[in-house]
């Protein structure tokens, strides 16, 4: 027969950081503490495998964060209005935001940044590069197709190219 505190402790040890249901009596942590600990622990981990899910999905060519960009490096980019997009306003307000700098300058890494965290939002995000975007299009357009993947295309709260 198998005893239920060694049972309790396989379950959840390994999600309690190792701390065992025996070590959670012996410190007298109440009841509700532990359960409150483990059901935040369980969100926290769920909303973590849907971004990484909606990120793989979005079709992302590289994961990059705003804390990768070198902001120092390209003056010509201002940081505050960056951080202003990465709070989405832009999304919920259903605005355009199109990034027009010469090569080099990290149009894309923003781009993927932003996107990353859109995704990590749970909106639903795609990205396609121009060259793709217009091929696609044009293949559509010829198959008379075009108003289909117009219409598939904006079901996205979030498109990056």
């Amino acid at each position: 027969m198998i005893n239920l505190i060694e049972f309790t402790n396989f379950i959840i040890g390994p999600i309690c950081g190792g701390i065992s249901l025996e070590h959670a009596i012996k410190e007298n942590i109440p009841p509700l503490e532990i359960l409150d600990y483990l059901l935040v622990h369980e969100a926290e981990t769920q909303r973590r495998k849907t971004a990484n899910t909606r990120i793989q999905m979005a079709g992302f060519p590289y994961r990059k964060t705003l804390e990768d960009f070198n902001f120092d490096f390209q003056v010509s980019i201002d940081k505050n209005q960056i951080m202003e997009l990465a709070t989405l306003r832009f999304v919920h307000n259903k605005e355009n935001v199109v990034f027009l700098r010469p090569p080099g300058v990290g149009k894309t890494h923003l781009a993927v940044a932003l996107g990353i965290i859109a995704a990590s939002n749970r909106f639903t995000t795609y990205y396609i590069n121009c060259h793709r975007l217009i091929e696609e299009l044009n293949k559509a357009h010829f198959e008379n197709r075009l108003p289909e993947k117009i219409k598939n295309l904006g079901k996205y709260s979030v498109l990056y190219n």
